[in-house]
């Protein structure tokens, strides 16, 4: 909702709408809702939206699953999506170009190993532990930059153990 009105404010629109909606109504609540609902049809919105995708593989092998995560350099909203064999797909709100992200690469996988539930004394849960090391992860090295609209696929090769 918030984007929404951003966007609203912004679009030239939006003043010539309200001061012609507050001559003819002086309901101030009917104006802002019927100039809002005009912002939001015009495809105000669409300015700024990219979509990234590309593959994951570990190995050399398609991530089976895992989540993806953008979060830019500078200011701005973290952008995630899943990870489904190997592919992902997110979109994103741009703002200018160029524009820097870290990547951030997750897949917890159970370990096969039971161990002590935390919130349930005397019960016991599977041990999930994060797949992907911690150098696409936590402390991730990965970064992209968009330099365009026309940048929009990006595939990372993940390698388990450094040589």
């Amino acid at each position: 909702m918030n984007d929404l009105l951003q966007q609203a404010v912004c679009h030239p629109a939006f003043e010539k709408a309200v001061q012609h909606f507050q001559q003819i109504h002086k309901q101030p609540l009917a104006i802002l809702g019927i100039a809002l609902l005009l912002v939001a049809t015009s495809g105000c919105g669409a300015d700024g939206q990219q979509t990234i995708k590309g593959t994951v593989t570990l190995d050399g092998t398609p991530l089976s699953d895992g989540r993806i995560s953008l979060q830019p350099t500078q200011s701005g909203s973290t952008a995630s999506a899943a990870i489904t064999e190997g592919a992902y797909t997110i979109p994103l709100s741009v703002e200018s170009h160029p524009t820097s992200f870290v990547v951030r690469i997750s897949s917890p996988q159970p370990t096969g190993k039971m161990i002590s539930h935390p919130d349930a004394p005397g019960g016991k849960m599977e041990e999930i532990r994060e797949s992907i090391p911690d150098r696409y992860n936590n402390a991730s090295e990965l970064t992209i930059e968009l330099n365009s609209p026309a940048d929009d696929t990006f595939d990372f090769d993940l390698i388990r153990a450094t040589k």
